[in-house]
C-alpha cells in the first residue's frame, strides 16, 4: 500500500479516462477490495495477469523481474499499444514510459540505506545479486520516456545514468484531508503513518514520545510482507518495556479513521531516512498537520523544501524539532495546507497524460 501502488492506481485511472482498456501485469493477485479499504481508491484494470496465482512470500524482488516475461508476450502478440512501468525498475523487455521511484542498483551508494539490508548479511546476500542483475539490464535498458518522483531521485538517477528524466511528484488524493483541515479543536497529537518496516523508524517515534510525555503519539501503519508483524510486534514491546501510555500503535487503519485522526492532531513526524518522496507527509499537510522530517530526501528537499514548510532534523534532535513545531503549529498550519494543495492528484494527472499522448503521437 506504498506510494508505487498508489503510482500503478492513478496511472490505471487515468488510462481509464483516457479511453484505454488496462492489463495489469503483477507479481501475484491483487486483492482489490482490501487496496480500496486502505487507501481509498477505488480503480480496478481491467484484466490481470500475475506471474503466480497466490501470494509471494519469498524473493518478491526478484519475482517481479518475471513481469517482463508476461509483458514480452503480450507484446509479442500485439495486445498492447502502450506499456508502462509503475514498478520503477529496470526491466529486462522495453517499455514506453517508465516510473522510476529510486534507482534500486544505487541505494548502496547512499548513506540512507534500508537498514535491514545494512546490518544483516542475510540481507545483504538477498540484495546483492538483485542489483548485480539491475546493473547488468541497465546497459540494455529501453525506454521512450523516463520519469521520477522527486528532484531528490532525479540527482541519482543522472549520477548513475545518461537519461535526463522527467520530475513528476507522486499523486497525492488530498480531498479527504482537505476537509478536516479547518478544525480548530486539535489535540496535543503528534502523528506519523506508512508501511511497517524497519526502514520507517518507528523506534524514533516511541524515544520521541518518552521525551515528550504531554503529548500523544499515534502511528499508523499498514502490514506489508514478513517483516511487518515482527516489526509490529517490537514496536509493542519497546513501547511496553519504556512505559509509554502516551502512544498508540494502530495497524490497518481504514482511510477514514486515519482521517479524523489527523483532523484531531497538530504535527506530523516523519522518521524516514531518505525518503525518495513521501505522500504520506503531503497528506498531513493536507489535514493542517505540521511536518516534521529528516533532513534528508524528497520529503525534504521537494516538499518541505528545507525547512519553509516545516521541521527538520539530524540525527540527535528530533525531539526539540517535534516541540518546536507543537510550539508554531499556528503560525505554520495555512502555509503548509497550501503548499500539500501542489502535489494534488490533479497536478500527477495533467503531467502524465501530456506524456502518455506524446508517447502515443510517435
Amino acid at each position: 500500500m506504498g506510494g508505487s501502488a498508489r503510482v500503478a492506481l492513478h496511472v490505471l485511472g487515468l488510462l481509464h479516462e483516457m479511453g484505454y482498456r488496462t492489463i495489469l501485469v503483477a507479481v501475484e493477485p491483487t486483492k482489490w477490495d482490501r487496496v480500496q479499504r486502505i487507501t481509498g481508491i477505488n480503480v480496478r484494470a481491467d484484466e490481470e495477469r500475475p506471474v503466480f496465482p497466490f501470494k509471494v512470500r519469498y524473493f518478491g524482488i526478484y519475482a517481479r523481474l518475471l513481469t517482463a516475461y508476461k509483458l514480452s508476450r503480450l507484446k509479442n502478440k500485439g495486445l498492447c499499444d502502450l506499456t508502462i512501468n509503475t514498478h520503477g525498475d529496470v526491466l529486462p523487455v522495453g517499455t514506453d514510459i517508465t516510473y522510476m521511484h529510486y534507482p534500486t542498483f544505487a541505494i548502496f551508494e547512499t548513506q540512507y540505506v534500508n537498514e535491514k539490508y545494512n546490518k544483516s548479511w542475510f540481507w545483504k546476500l538477498y540484495i546483492k545479486p538483485y542489483i548485480l542483475m539491475q546493473k547488468q539490464i541497465l546497459s540494455r535498458f529501453e525506454t521512450k520516456v523516463l520519469v521520477t518522483n522527486s528532484e531528490y531521485s532525479r540527482q541519482a538517477i543522472i549520477k548513475y545514468t545518461d537519461i535526463e528524466p522527467i520530475v513528476v511528484y507522486p499523486p497525492v488524493d488530498i480531498d479527504d484531508f482537505i476537509k478536516v483541515a479547518g478544525n480548530r479543536d486539535r489535540e496535543y497529537r503528534v502523528v506519523s503513518c506508512g508501511r511497517y518496516s524497519p526502514e520507517k523508524r518507528y523506534e524514533d517515534v516511541l524515544n520521541v514520545a518518552g521525551k515528550l510525555p504531554r503529548a500523544r503519539f499515534t502511528i499508523i501503519g499498514s502490514l506489508s510482507g514478513k517483516v511487518s508483524k515482527p516489526y509490529v510486534e517490537k514496536l509493542r514491546d519497546m513501547k511496553k518495556r519504556l512505559h509509554l501510555d502516551n502512544v498508540d500503535i494502530l495497524v490497518d487503519v481504514p482511510r477514514d479513521e486515519q482521517v479524523e485522526i489527523y483532523g484531531k492532531s497538530m504535527v506530523f513526524l516523519h522518521p524516514m531516512r531518505g525518503e525518495h518522496f513521501g505522500i504520506a507527509v503531503v497528506e498531513a499537510m493536507a489535514s493542517g498537520l505540521v511536518p516534521v522530517v529528516h533532513k534528508s530526501g524528497g520529503a525534504w528537499l521537494d516538499i518541505v523544501n528545507r525547512g519553509m514548510y516545516g521541521f527538520g532534523f539530524d540525527e540527535h534532535k528530533i525531539a526539540s524539532a517535534v516541540m518546536n513545531a507543537l510550539l508554531s503549529y499556528n503560525s505554520y498550519r495555512d502555509k503548509v495546507i497550501e503548499r500539500a494543495r501542489m502535489f494534488d492528484e490533479n497536478m500527477f494527472k495533467s503531467k502524465m497524460r501530456e506524456i502518455i499522448e506524446g508517447v502515443a503521437r510517435r
